[in-house]
């Protein structure tokens, strides 16, 4: 494998060619290529020194240590249970509003999310169809028992990636320089830079109504040690909340009382590779059968191509909440964790609860509830926009009082989480803490929220890690980019303030670009960016070719 630095450029020059520079110089080609068993990361083969450290394996976890060991670091992913790598702690969709425009940049650059998604996506819609292109959104539900197995194949596959299951509890700091991580097992692991990428398991809280617990996710442990290091190199500290709605089971749903959201055809794919694909698939094969035997037989992974992409889509449900709804919720405030006092964190900003909704918005007469299938095999269904703090017999209440949900069971209630995590503007636009060189803090531990937030983070806090480790210009992306522009808002303000949809200009398809009224502005900026993309990739050719 070439060395590492021949996929690094300088970042001198065009912000937007740089973009386009690293889409084609990261490594798209591992996701395809299945290494034999003999040659996987045994636990035995593991080293104790790495160049790059990446600590905690959600999403922003394992984007860094994708993105790292891609452009040739030996890397190390901790994680306290390796089967949770990858995992949807909470919807099982990916993209919408501002969100699907960071994925579709990562996937440009190398990120694995979006090519995860439409691999394991069981319905693709775009939203905001009824309005004007710059405010439209790609949206996939995905299998989640199968969104994290995935992953765990693509890591599995990847060159210089160890895998690694213990629990950090320390910050390895010398003399005031960085040199690595301690396990609660006692080991130590030596590394040039370290990626936290804790999560909500630094020091997590469950709440359920009266009931708190430590928790970093339903039926996982949560690190409560960690957070002592980063007091002790002077970082401030505070608290995040955030929280996830009950499941349900998919047998107890009337769905015919409910409105009916079929997926779109042809698929609204997020990733470059899957559209591709798909459309061989759709286009080239004469015949259904014949096609979808010639489409496994030429891929190299059933685990990383389950089936081919946009392939049988499950369709989802919308119905509202009512005047009841609205009644028991706000009748049973005082028990709910929320706004009974139990809860000292803030909640972010795009993930509110339904006791937030009722009580900032009381005039209003019902709100949106997306009824969405976790998976082709899962009998659990995510009823998204009932996030609550409720005790369980209350959520059970409220549940009911939703049309289509009068006879719903529990599979387990919903609950809040808060968190520690450390204010971003502690660190610089590379994600690189201010008080300790060769620390990056990616994800929401550094206040982002959100699958997408945490994949942008993750993944530019892994560039950066190996480019400072190599003694490489640090990588900013430009302020034309959503992903640039979240990191400039996050490090510079509160981060419970950004607005996505303020960034310059929303990803428009050259397709749509009609400039019309209130959105000339926005689609001329995209028209500029694509000339500069498309006039930096005629001069230089080479970047179209893969590894």
């Amino acid at each position: 494998m070439p060395s590492c630095g021949g996929y690094l450029i300088k970042s001198q020059g065009s912000g937007l060619g740089l973009v386009k520079a690293l889409a084609f110089q990261i490594l798209e080609g591992y996701v395809a290529r299945a290494f034999d068993a003999e040659n996987r990361m045994s636990s035995t083969s593991i080293p104790k020194e790495f160049q790059v450290l990446v600590v905690g394996a959600g999403h922003a976890g394992y984007e860094a240590a994708l993105a790292s060991a891609r452009l040739g670091a030996c890397t190390g992913l901790v994680t306290m249970e390796r089967a949770a790598i990858g995992r949807m702690s909470c919807n099982p969709s990916i993209g919408g509003m501002a969100k699907s425009h960071i994925v579709c940049e990562l996937d440009a650059l190398g990120g694995e999310i979006a090519r995860n998604s439409d691999y394991t996506g069981i319905q693709f819609r775009t939203l905001n169809t009824r309005k004007g292109p710059a405010v439209q959104a790609h949206r996939v539900q995905c299998d989640k028992p199968l969104f994290p197995l995935r992953v765990q194949a693509v890591i599995d596959s990847t060159p210089h990636l160890y895998v690694i299951e213990a629990e950090v509890t320390d910050l390895w700091v010398e003399n005031g320089q960085l040199r690595g991580v301690r396990t609660g097992d006692g080991s130590a692991f030596r590394a040039a830079t370290v990626v936290m990428a804790t999560g909500t398991f630094l020091r997590g809280l469950i709440h359920i109504g009266d009931h708190s617990f430590s928790g970093g996710r339903a039926g996982e442990h949560a690190a409560t040690e960690l957070s002592a290091s980063f007091h002790a190199l002077g970082l401030r500290m505070g608290r995040l909340k955030t929280g996830t709605p009950p499941r349900l089971h998919k047998d107890s749903i009337d769905y015919e009382d409910m409105e009916r959201q079929p997926g779109m055809e042809p698929p609204p794919f997020l990733s470059r590779q899957a559209a591709k694909e798909a459309a061989l698939f759709h286009v080239e094969q004469s015949g259904a059968a014949r096609s979808e035997s010639m489409f496994h037989v030429e891929q190299s992974s059933t685990s990383l191509r389950p089936w081919p992409p946009g392939k049988d889509q499950i369709d989802c449900y919308l119905t509202h909440t009512t005047e009841e709804t609205h009644a028991i919720i706000a009748e049973n405030l005082c028990h709910s964790a929320l706004y009974s006092g139990r809860i000292e964190g803030t909640g972010v900003r795009y993930c509110p609860s339904i006791e937030d909704k009722i009580v900032k918005f009381p005039g209003k007469e019902g709100h949106h509830v997306f009824v969405e299938p976790e998976g082709r095999t899962t009998v659990e269904i995510y009823p998204n926009g009932t996030s609550n703090s409720l005790p369980e017999e209350v959520q059970v209440r409220m549940i009911r009082s939703i049309p289509g949900l009068t006879r719903a069971e529990f599979v387990r209630p919903g609950y809040a989480i808060e968190y520690d995590f450390c204010d971003p503007t502690q660190l610089y636009h590379t994600l690189e803490s201010k008080r300790l060189e060769g620390l990056f803090l990616a994800g929401q531990i550094a206040g982002l929220e959100g699958y997408a937030g945490n994949i942008a983070g993750g993944w530019l806090a892994g560039v950066n890690a190996i480019r400072l480790m190599q003694g490489a210009p640090p990588l900013t992306l430009p302020p034309e980019t959503m992903t640039g522009a979240l990191m400039h808002y996050i490090t510079h303000a509160d981060p419970k303030g950004f607005q996505p949809m303020k960034a310059n200009f929303g990803l428009v398809p050259p397709s749509q670009r009609r400039v019309r009224g209130k959105r000339a502005r926005a689609e001329a900026h995209a028209e500029r960016a694509l000339a500069v993309l498309e006039g930096w990739l005629s001069e230089h050719p080479e970047a179209r070719a893969t590894a």
